[in-house]
């Protein structure tokens, strides 16, 4: 399914619904175009890395930092 008609399937939902996806934070307004949603596809990529590169930093220092004050 291409995201344009993902968009217009998300439009014709009801308004209910609308409220719902909002609420936890989809967007469903049919303004939004495909370079926006690489956007921010790119932007939770470099978040979901930041936090690989933190989570490594920490394990790295907790086996080294033992093993220097040994």
């Amino acid at each position: 399914m291409k995201y344009k008609e993902y968009l217009e399937k998300q439009s014709n939902e009801v308004k209910g619904s609308y409220l719902y996806n909002k609420i936890v934070g989809k967007d469903v307004s049919i303004e939004k175009t495909l370079s926006d949603y690489r956007d921010e596809v790119g932007k939770r990529f470099i978040k979901i890395l930041v936090l690989f590169l933190l989570v490594l930093v920490s394990i790295v220092v907790l086996i080294i930092v033992p093993i220097l004050f040994q």
